[in-house]
């Protein structure tokens, strides 16, 4: 297993649209990275993480924490080459 996910929820933001996603650690790099779910269904994670990840916990946040997140870790912290966009 080279990733732990924890699946991350929050509350629908004021248009009502679902915030939902992966916090994905990388146990050998040490490195994270957020995986936010938009609409895209329950399989967005990159195909080539398929079967390397282990998942954790569902972790329930704030609006505020949920935006932290992703601002914090999408596009900052990387898992190797792999990029969510």
């Amino acid at each position: 297993m080279d990733y732990i996910a924890t699946y991350v929820k929050a509350p629908h933001d004021s248009n009502g649209n679902p915030q939902r996603g992966y916090l994905v650690y990388g146990v050998n790099t040490g490195k994270v990275q957020f995986f936010d779910q938009d609409f895209r269904g329950p399989s967005f994670l990159p195909e080539e993480l398929e079967g390397t990840i282990g998942y954790g916990a569902v972790m329930e946040v704030t609006k505020k924490e949920y935006k932290k997140l992703k601002s914090e870790y999408s596009n900052y912290h990387s898992l190797s080459t792999y990029h969510p966009y």
